[in-house]
């Protein structure tokens, strides 16, 4: 018996960028050592997926969620054909089906910047969020780079009116 019931869909069209690490930084005269995020690129694209979650009206529950993310990140150029005969979008038949890469980006760092970015839109602490699903797939013509995010809640769950 499934025990969820979906309560948002929406899509982020943008270059996923995952959380990052944080660092120490130790400010002079300060007795204190401040966290900071070493990716300065996590925040712009915080922002951009709380706007477009906001853009949604999601009313934010006090209950747990199952989330489901898909990220779709761009296939580099070198696994398209150059003839001029084909399409441009004709995939070599060495290109690799998933984005495996070293460097391009873990889907657990992605799914952390999604989770902190919906704080306070789809509830008030990613706590709430006790199953989560991430896959990163390649972008194709279709299908831009970005994100879509499913957010389900229990289906005992009442929705406010």
């Amino acid at each position: 018996m499934n025990q969820w019931k979906p309560w948002f869909v929406f899509t982020v069209v943008g270059t996923p960028i995952g959380k990052g690490s944080f660092r120490a930084v130790q400010r002079k005269g300060s007795k204190f050592a401040q966290l900071i995020n070493d990716n300065p690129k996590t925040k712009p694209w915080q922002q951009t997926v709380a706007k477009a979650a906001l853009s949604y009206h999601i009313i934010p529950l006090d209950c747990p969620f199952r989330m489901v993310l898909v990220f779709r990140v761009a296939r580099p150029k070198g696994h398209y054909t150059t003839s001029k005969r084909l399409s441009p979008w004709t995939l070599l038949p060495s290109a690799p089906p998933y984005p495996t890469v070293r460097g391009g980006g873990d889907v657990d760092k992605y799914g952390r910047a999604i989770l902190d970015a919906l704080e306070g839109i789809a509830y008030d602490n990613d706590s709430r969020v006790v199953e989560l699903s991430c896959s990163k797939v390649y972008a194709d013509q279709d299908n831009p780079p970005g994100v879509q995010i499913s957010g389900y809640i229990p289906r005992s769950v009442t929705i406010p009116a």
